[in-house]
């Protein structure tokens, strides 16, 4: 038979060993987040330069972790341009729009090539506009890092489109910052 001040000194213990289970938990959980955040600030410009293209286009397709890489990317010093204006001069220009891979290797362009520059272009190859003043341009979006606008993909291979652009002229490369094109 069991006395009733044992049995609370045995429920206090017990207590009290849980309180102590609860407390050792907390700190080793508090310790693990800690170490998480330091390994999280720990990572310097020269880290975040040396990632791999497919984890930053990852990151950067999901909206919650592109805005941690910006506030990382910013705290480290790394300017991120994503949806930056590119700048440039106003124009207004007629030419076309033509996938630069074949125009650049072989001249292929206009109507009879349209197909072709779609498809490469849809695979991640450059476009070029063919200015009717002779000069060939890069063609950026309008915005850095923002897709084109579908008007411009459209139209590849289309002579005598009007485009409305900035027009950009760095490290000696002319390129166009194309906002519409009008057909």
């Amino acid at each position: 038979m069991t006395s009733k001040p044992l049995d609370e000194a045995n429920q206090t213990g017990g207590i009290r060993m849980q309180m102590k289970r609860n407390l050792i938990l907390a700190v080793v959980t508090a310790a693990a987040f800690s170490l998480g955040l330091l390994a999280a600030q720990a990572t310097s410009q020269k880290n975040m330069n040396d990632w791999s293209y497919s984890k930053v286009k990852k990151m950067m397709s999901n909206p919650q972790t592109a805005k941690k890489v910006g506030m990382m990317a910013k705290k480290n010093g790394v300017m991120l341009m994503g949806g930056m204006s590119m700048g440039g001069r106003p124009v207004t220009m007629k030419g076309e729009l033509t996938g630069a891979d074949c125009y650049l290797s072989s001249g292929d362009h206009g109507h009879e090539h349209a197909l072709c520059a779609k498809a490469c272009v849809s695979h991640g190859g450059p476009i070029v506009f063919l200015g009717s003043n002779g000069t060939t341009y890069l063609v950026l979006p309008p915005k850095d890092g923002a897709h084109y606008p579908m008007q411009v993909l459209n139209d590849l291979g289309k002579p005598g489109v009007t485009v409305h652009a900035h027009e950009i002229d760095s490290h000696g490369i002319k390129a166009l910052s194309v906002d519409s094109v009008q057909g």
